[in-house]
């Protein structure tokens, strides 16, 4: 078995993070929003490939990427930001809807990283505490792939983002719908490249001269677009 191959940026795409043979990015769409969204990340996901939350922003011009979990404390008024709402099912949490009709835009932090992470955010970061939860209502399953999470009713950030816009936007149905679609396709690039999809079923099929990326493959494995 040839050795294992750690990838780095060098063989990635710096916006989108898929490699370079496989980039989504003239696939992203521009998805104008009235929500504001704002993706609070655990700086141990920054890079992680497998990352859907920063996928969704790439769609949304109307959102931010605050990182957390670093040495330094994240200091930031909470308060200042319009009809802030924390998307996280705590018990006391309303659910999301009730924001639809609201007079202001509303800004939806989303906490992103394990669901250990998540937790700790509303704890460690200042002002967190303060904002009121939201849950989103029961739906289908997660289709994401690439991670495995057992609990009932977890989903990726990207469809927790998709199906919160769904609630908020007057148009967020096809906000969802292209979100998922976009996941759909990163997710079965990234099986195909890892020899788990045939490449008859990846959604929009694979672009010519699109190269493996698994671990043991090494960074100029290329694969047959008709595997």
């Amino acid at each position: 078995m040839p050795a294992q191959t750690h990838w780095d940026g060098r063989h990635r795409c710096p916006a989108c993070r898929m490699h370079l043979s496989l980039c989504l990015c003239d696939l992203l769409p521009r998805l104008p929003t009235r929500t504001r969204v704002v993706l609070l990340l655990h700086q141990l996901e920054l890079h992680k490939t497998s990352n859907t939350g920063q996928l969704a922003l790439s769609c949304l011009p109307n959102s931010e990427l605050v990182v957390r979990g670093g040495p330094d404390p994240l200091e930031r008024d909470w308060s200042r930001e319009s009809q802030a709402v924390l998307l996280f099912p705590h018990a006391d949490a309303q659910p999301l809807a009730q924001w639809r009709d609201a007079e202001q835009p509303v800004t939806l932090v989303v906490p992103d990283g394990t669901w250990s992470q998540a937790v700790k955010a509303r704890r460690r970061v200042p002002g967190l505490l303060a904002l009121p939860c939201a849950f989103l209502p029961p739906a289908a399953p997660s289709r994401y792939r690439l991670r495995v999470d057992p609990r009932a009713g977890h989903i990726s950030t990207l469809e927790a983002i998709a199906r919160a816009l769904e609630l908020l936007e007057v148009d967020g149905s096809a906000v969802r719908e292209q979100l998922e679609f976009l996941q759909q396709i990163m997710v079965e690039r990234s099986l195909w490249a890892t020899g788990r999809l045939p490449t008859h079923l990846v959604t929009g099929g694979i672009p010519a001269g699109a190269q493996a990326h698994d671990p043991y493959s090494g960074p100029g494995a290329a694969r047959s677009p008709r595997g």
